[in-house]
């Protein structure tokens, strides 16, 4: 619901991940993997989940894989982005439907409704030249409204990406000072 309160966005996907960097035989980062699950959704929203690494250029992209649910995607960085940034879904529901109704169509948030197996998810980036660092407070992952590219939700103190509309901020109740 963000600009407006009441919706704070904290369940509407929950993630677990492990983050691996890949060196080279010069002691150079020449890719990374994150293994992860799918813990929740409680959007009712359909939203994309994607991941920007802070300071690393869109053109230093090689390749990248996503293996979600046993399934297979090459993944390719969003074009017209600064840093290098990639969508590694566009719709959370299309793995976390529960066929169910009423909160229980929720995936994982409701206590009476049924407790569903984690997603598990593991993206394999490789960088086209290697680069000295890469934290994992390099990671800026975020989720985006499916309908409305524009609109990102990212962790607090984390700035939006080249592709954020910036009319949204100020508005309604919004207070960010991005």
């Amino acid at each position: 619901n963000w600009p407006s309160t009441g919706d704070y966005d904290m369940n509407d996907l929950v993630i677990r991940e492990q983050f691996q960097t890949i060196y080279n035989a010069n002691n150079l980062i020449s890719g990374f993997k994150i293994n992860g699950y799918i813990d929740a959704r409680g959007a009712s929203f359909k939203n994309g989940f994607a991941l920007r690494l802070l300071n690393v250029s869109a053109s230093n992209f090689k390749q990248a894989n996503l293996e979600i649910n046993s399934e297979s995607y090459n993944k390719t960085p969003e074009q017209n982005q600064t840093d290098l940034v990639f969508q590694l879904w566009n719709n959370s529901h299309t793995f976390t439907t529960t066929g169910e109704s009423g909160p229980c169509q929720h995936f994982n948030t409701v206590k009476d409704c049924t407790e569903f197996s984690a997603i598990p998810f593991e993206l394999d980036v490789k960088f086209e030249t290697p680069i000295t660092s890469l934290s994992h407070s390099s990671l800026d992952f975020f989720i985006f409204r499916k309908n409305y590219r524009g609109r990102e939700i990212h962790f607090a103190d984390y700035p939006p990406t080249d592709l954020f509309d910036f009319s949204q901020l100020g508005r309604i109740d919004d207070t960010s000072d991005a």
